[in-house]
């Protein structure tokens, strides 16, 4: 764990230095990311939904008996949680995000560039924290067991069956979407991560409650870290999506030359 943290750190200040090296003070952006975290999150006015989430927390870990998915036959369902469960990959998460950045440097996109690099840093210190918790907490899957409140702590972090709390999967797809939804004010952006939710449930890789846990966690980092770079940087609107339930389009303005 100590080890992942050190080398996420260092993969962080190594991004930050090739995307600002027009800046020497690469820490003060990333202390000021941490800084305003830690002070907005807990803001009095944000107690209200953090205490809301909490008892939203304590009402699915009651209602995992009810929602748990014994069997998955091959059914649509099913068929549907096989695909969107790819939502949730980091395999896939990862080279995505930093794609996505590279591509707005090459054409000069400040908007897509730092959405795609914000979502890349969320999904690293978001994946820490979800480690972390899982490592402490050692839940036990609902596929290797029929009880719910199963646990034997300090497991999860080197036994795959005992780091069911939270998703990783759900944890992932929130902390990468979240700041694309943030940046281009695209709320049904949402309704991707949302979907990795209903497939670890009903792939009975997780319980409910995980990935409601999941589901705050990757979104809370990538909401805390988005608005922060929001408020550091000017972001330019070159490009806009539009969302619908039956199409996406994308429009690029050309920049003045």
């Amino acid at each position: 764990m100590i080890k992942k943290g050190v080398l996420a750190v260092i993969l962080i200040f190594f991004l930050e230095e090739i995307a600002y090296s027009e800046n020497s003070k690469i820490a003060d952006i990333l202390k000021k990311d941490f800084k305003y975290i830690a002070k907005t999150g807990f803001k009095r006015e944000n107690i209200k939904y953090i205490a809301g989430f909490g008892f939203f927390l304590l009402g699915s870990f009651l209602s995992d008996n009810g929602i748990h998915v014994e069997k998955h036959e091959d059914t649509a369902p099913k068929k549907i949680s096989d695909v969107t469960n790819n939502f949730g990959d980091k395999r896939i998460l990862f080279p995505s995000t930093l794609s996505l950045a590279l591509l707005g440097k090459l054409t000069k996109n400040k908007k897509l560039f730092e959405a795609s690099l914000t979502a890349f840093e969320s999904l690293i210190i978001s994946g820490l924290l979800c480690s972390g918790i899982q490592f402490i907490v050692g839940r036990k899957r609902p596929c290797e067991t029929g009880y719910v409140l199963k646990f034997k702590p300090f497991r999860g972090l080197f036994r795959w069956k005992y780091s069911s709390f939270p998703s990783g999967h759900v944890t992932d797809a929130w902390a990468a979407f979240t700041p694309y939804a943030i940046y281009y004010h695209q709320p049904l952006l949402y309704l991707i991560p949302l979907s990795v939710n209903f497939a670890r449930v009903i792939k009975n890789k997780h319980w409910f409650s995980d990935t409601v846990m999941g589901a705050g966690i990757g979104f809370s980092i990538g909401y805390l870290l988005s608005k922060s770079r929001l408020s550091q940087f000017n972001i330019s609107k070159n490009w806009k999506i539009s969302l619908t339930p039956c199409s996406i389009s994308i429009v690029y303005n050309l920049p003045n030359l």
